[in-house]
């Protein structure tokens, strides 16, 4: 099931960033310079529209928030505890078709992106730029440092977002919500109340286009259905498995940071351990009426060690040996040449003074017969606004509401690790993996 947004005046989905000297307020837009709306701000809009329409028919405020909870989840849920329904980002509708061409454009291009591919060209075809300035009542001329240049996508788009909605007893009355927040939902991004963000939502069964892009981690199951090596090292009857994840769209890992949100560049072994222990209660567990602490089997597995499950890390394909590359975190002793950062050596190995090389901070090393390999995940900042219960107050105050950021790794990396255990429990294990072998995982 899907959401159409059409637009039918420019809308500004505002990111948050900008660029200097070009534009004071940026949209949100991927690495290729295709727009897209978030899923996060998305959701709150539908959100704020539902609380609206019942507030409309005369619901009383319990019987609001436990509606409001029942479609968009409780906030900290866990996906034992339901969810809600989940959005994804909201996407053109020839957007896969679009990064296909792209990938292809700069793969057989040896100098990257033909001139009228580059992603500021591929922008500027969805959107436009305008300026506004205040003007001060008393003198009726600008204010100074008021004038602002603010990037807009252009009336006529329509953006696709996809709903994962729980098979439950309630999916009809939550369809039937989702539908009346739709009809309601009329005004979104920034300006609403200056021309800006006039849109049109309307809740459709059909699936319109096959988009790459979803907020989803991919595991590879040919990977994961390989055969089983043994570790020359462990009992014969311990096992190992090796699974690789390919980042479809952008995936935020907690470091637990408190200033803003500092995602982690690698996906724990404990996030793992944790969807595949939530899949095992979903699919074996579920309106049983056991707790899953008390169940023996999955005590065994998830509980007691009868499965391990190792950090994901970035790799990259070889092409001479025809394998992947696994990285792993920088060694200490490992430094870098202050003037040529490309260069590193093992410091207990060299005799040069302490001041001609520096520590290697962040990133993974894959150390060769002939060669170390550096590399670190791309990430990318995002800015969220979280608005006052007041629904009045558009903006976040000192006493509601928040602007925060996080960090997340964008899409295109691909992690790799393994699972070790016995072989009948790593064959159930498989038997976890979804049949399209599209997980989720981290927040949001």
């Amino acid at each position: 099931m899907q959401i159409k947004i059409s637009l039918e005046s420019d809308f500004c989905p505002a990111s948050g960033a900008g660029q200097a000297n070009l534009v004071d307020v940026e949209i949100t837009y991927d690495s290729l310079g295709i727009p897209y709306l978030p899923a996060k701000r998305l959701k709150g809009c539908f959100k704020q529209a539902m609380r609206e329409v019942l507030e409309a028919l005369g619901k009383p405020v319990v019987e609001i928030e436990l509606l409001l909870q029942l479609v968009f989840g409780k906030s900290g849920a866990t996906p034992a505890e339901g969810e809600g329904v989940r959005f994804t980002n909201g996407y053109l509708p020839f957007a896969a078709e679009l990064q296909r061409v792209l990938a292809v454009s700069k793969a057989v291009s040896k100098t990257g992106f033909p001139l009228f591919l580059n992603r500021q060209n591929i922008l500027d075809s969805f959107t436009g730029v305008r300026c506004q300035t205040a003007i001060d009542g008393e003198t009726g001329v600008a204010e100074t440092n008021s004038l602002r240049q603010i990037r807009y996508l252009k009336k006529g788009l329509s953006f696709y977002i996809t709903l994962e909605i729980p098979e439950n007893e309630h999916k009809t009355n939550i369809i039937n919500l989702l539908r009346q927040s739709c009809r309601a939902l009329r005004h979104m991004g920034l300006n609403r109340t200056r021309g800006f963000g006039l849109v049109r939502c309307e809740l459709i069964e059909t699936d319109p286009i096959n988009n790459l892009s979803k907020e989803k981690t991919s595991v590879n199951q040919n990977n994961l259905k390989e055969l089983l090596i043994p570790l020359n090292q462990q009992p014969p009857e311990i096992q190992m498995l090796g699974y690789r994840l390919e980042i479809i769209d952008k995936l935020l890992i907690s470091s637990g940071a408190v200033a803003g949100l500092r995602g982690e560049t690698h996906v724990p072994g404990s996030n793992l351990l944790g969807y595949f222990a939530g899949a095992y209660i979903q699919k074996y567990l579920a309106g049983s009426g056991v707790d899953a602490h008390q169940n023996q089997e999955f005590r065994r597995l998830f509980l007691e060690g009868g499965l391990g499950f190792s950090h994901g890390y970035l790799s990259d394909y070889d092409d001479p040996s025809g394998q992947y590359r696994r990285y792993l975190p920088v060694p200490l002793i490992f430094k870098k040449q202050k003037d040529n950062e490309k260069k590193f050596f093992n410091a207990s190995f060299t005799k040069a003074a302490s001041n001609d090389f520096t520590d290697v901070k962040g990133g993974y090393t894959f150390i060769g017969a002939k060669k170390i390999y550096y590399d670190a995940p791309s990430t990318s900042i995002t800015y969220h606004h979280r608005r006052p219960q007041n629904s009045r107050i558009g903006h976040a105050t000192k006493k509601e509401g928040a602007l925060f950021n996080y960090e997340a790794m964008t899409a295109g990396a691909v992690l790799q690790g393994y699972f070790w255990g016995q072989a009948a429990d790593l064959k159930f294990l498989q038997e976890l993996v979804p049949d399209q072998s599209l997980i989720k995982l981290g927040r949001s």
